[in-house]
């Protein structure tokens, strides 16, 4: 199934909420999150693969794209996508693409989830990835301040982080580093 999301007062949508979709959707259902000048809150898949899909961002700025120039934007404390336990489902093969990330993403125990084209935006909470998990793929994001980072935690074994754009962030990892990590066409200010 596919669930449409709008928190817009006159929006003829499925759902106000990214969280509630999520709540109503089965495994492998799709989650379109459409623009909005405001915000959504932050939101949280446990043991469920999803697809969830935004406009994207920098839409004003990209010839070709819909009338709509509003981006989808995740406010509040911590995302995550998790696996939790393995009778109760899982959420590997999640995919999250296009939307604007003011806070942190956590993926939890799940692998083989791609985040895609999103932004991890200048914000005093910071924007980032956590990845502890592994055989997770980070492809065409950008994060477009110094307080965002790519944060690879326990278990992320086997990461890929491909054509991304970290021109004043770093990557960095716990101290038990991550092995079969693979860094490629990416632009990044530091790795610790």
């Amino acid at each position: 199934a596919t669930l449409r999301v709008n928190n817009a007062p006159d929006a003829a949508s499925d759902y106000t909420t990214i969280q509630a979709a999520i709540n109503a959707a089965a495994n492998g259902d799709t989650i379109l999150v459409e623009g909005s000048t405001t915000p959504y809150a932050n939101f949280q898949i446990q043991n469920k693969r999803l697809t969830l899909i935004g406009p994207g961002y920098a839409l004003a700025a990209n010839l070709g794209t819909p009338s709509n120039k509003l981006g989808a934007v995740i406010q509040g404390s911590i995302s995550y996508v998790t696996t939790s336990l393995a009778s109760a489902g899982t959420a590997n093969g999640t995919l999250i693409m296009g939307l604007e990330f003011t806070s942190e993403l956590q993926l939890n125990g799940c692998a083989n989830v791609t985040v895609s084209r999103c932004l991890f935006n200048n914000s005093p909470s910071g924007g980032r990835i956590q990845v502890n998990g592994p055989n997770n793929l980070i492809s065409q994001c950008f994060f477009s301040g110094s307080s965002q980072s790519i944060f690879l935690g326990s278990g992320s074994s086997g990461t890929r982080i491909e054509n991304c754009l970290l021109p004043q962030a770093s990557l960095s990892t716990s101290s038990s580093s991550p092995s079969q990590l693979t860094l490629r066409n990416n632009l990044i200010l530091s790795f610790s």
